[in-house]
């Protein structure tokens, strides 16, 4: 074989291989198109799961108007999803968001679009709101964390950041950086 030869056999084969792989995606995208084209795999309207602690007391409880299961990614999307937080004291935190995404039990919970969270009033703290944008949420540590703009207000106070990450279990915020705020001394 002479050299033009080699090289056109050299091509030849190229060409083979990368036609094969070309089809090989072609066929693996059609695939997920056609999954996700056909829908969720289970949904239900209203859903309310509540999770007990080791000691048998509510540990946290996700509310969603809507939850689509989607069975090759084995993940829940959740339409207005709710997430309360109780604390061994019986305080308790809540967070709302526009949408949200969830995988097995036990991992994070994803909220975005608009998150607000708030601290309900008990008789040891006084009520707190945080507005922010996507939330990880980790109910079995009681955190949830953003790298977002986060404003705080509470009886008092007014602050912002960048990020910040609530620690339900502490009853803490840890504000990131660039934080300004304001305390009304009169309170």
């Amino acid at each position: 074989m002479n050299g033009n030869q080699k090289g056109i056999l050299l091509l030849v084969v190229l060409l083979v291989v990368l036609t094969s792989w070309f089809f090989r995606n072609q066929e693996s995208a059609s695939e997920t198109a056609a999954s996700s084209a056909r829908g969720p795999d289970a949904y239900a309207d209203k859903v309310t799961i509540r999770v007990m602690n080791a000691a048998g007391r509510p540990a946290f409880r996700l509310h969603a108007e809507h939850i689509a299961w989607y069975q090759d990614s084995d993940r829940l999307t959740l339409a207005h999803p709710q997430v309360d937080v109780t604390r061994p004291d019986g305080a308790r935190w809540q967070l709302n968001a526009d949408e949200g995404r969830a995988g097995r039990a036990g991992e994070p919970i994803f909220l975005s679009g608009d998150v607000v969270i708030h601290r309900l009033e008990s008789s040891s703290q006084n009520p707190l709101k945080i507005m922010t944008t996507d939330v990880t949420v980790r109910p079995d540590a009681r955190l949830a964390l953003t790298d977002q703009a986060a404003r705080v207000i509470g009886t008092g106070y007014q602050f912002e950041a960048q990020g910040l990450t609530a620690d339900f279990g502490d009853n803490r915020l840890e504000l990131h950086s660039r934080v300004r705020g304001r305390i009304d001394g009169r309170s």
